[in-house]
């Protein structure tokens, strides 16, 4: 329930109408990936989404509700976190279960079937060519199903890399610059540093933000190497 109590009541309004906008676009951006979870879950697939997205996803949702921890936010920012951590990590287990785990089953039925097909329609019309076009499909999608596999484990291994990385730098960045809290009235050219848990708090928020605003290019990039946003 909104309680809005002001003496302008046209101030009032917009207080109203701001809290209003507020809730519905959180509400909006805590249900935005039920969508594409259904639809990895109709199609058995996580083709669509790029997996290093999910992954830095996942790392920013970590090193905000760490942060958010260290300083001491609010439990409304924790809880929030938690939930958008959730759902996320939802995505990723769905992307690499599907490519790794349901794909390293249900391609080698898919590929018996097509061969007995191709090989069924081969002895129909007593077509030598067709006979070998199943041995090929077979061999080809045998290869394709082991390299999709090794790519998906390359990318993994190399996006948890990189965010080890980036947070290692973005620590090492803002500890070096010596941070300090602004000299009170009073206190001349005085500074006092800055708690460890706080520069590192800092850090996490400063990583969590360019993990988020990074996270879109390897989407972008997938889309136009793959000329599709299926």
């Amino acid at each position: 329930m909104l309680s809005v109590h002001a003496a302008d009541p046209e101030q009032g309004l917009n207080l109203a109408l701001s809290a209003v906008v507020g809730y519905v676009s959180l509400v909006c951006w805590m249900v935005v990936m039920f969508p594409q979870i259904y639809m990895n879950y109709q199609r058995k697939s996580g083709e669509g989404v790029s997996l290093v997205m999910m992954i830095a996803w996942v790392c920013g949702d970590i090193f905000n509700i760490t942060g958010a921890l260290m300083q001491g936010l609010v439990s409304s920012t924790v809880l929030i976190g938690s939930y958008y951590l959730f759902v996320d990590s939802t995505l990723l287990y769905q992307i690499v279960y599907y490519r790794l785990v349901y794909q390293a089953h249900r391609p080698k039925d898919s590929c018996e079937d097509e061969q007995s097909r191709l090989t069924a329609a081969a002895d129909n019309s007593n077509d030598d060519g067709l006979a070998r076009a199943a041995d090929r499909a077979s061999v080809r999608d045998a290869r394709g199903q082991s390299g999709s596999q090794l790519q998906t484990v390359l990318s993994l291994l190399l996006s948890l890399s990189a965010m080890a990385i980036l947070v290692v730098l973005v620590v090492a960045l803002v500890a070096g610059t010596g941070s300090a809290e602004p000299p009170t009235p009073g206190d001349g050219a005085k500074t006092s540093p800055l708690p460890l848990s706080q520069v590192i708090a800092q850090a996490m928020g400063t990583a969590s933000a360019t993990v988020y605003i990074m996270s879109y290019v390897p989407q972008a990039v997938q889309n136009y190497q793959r000329k599709s946003c299926e």
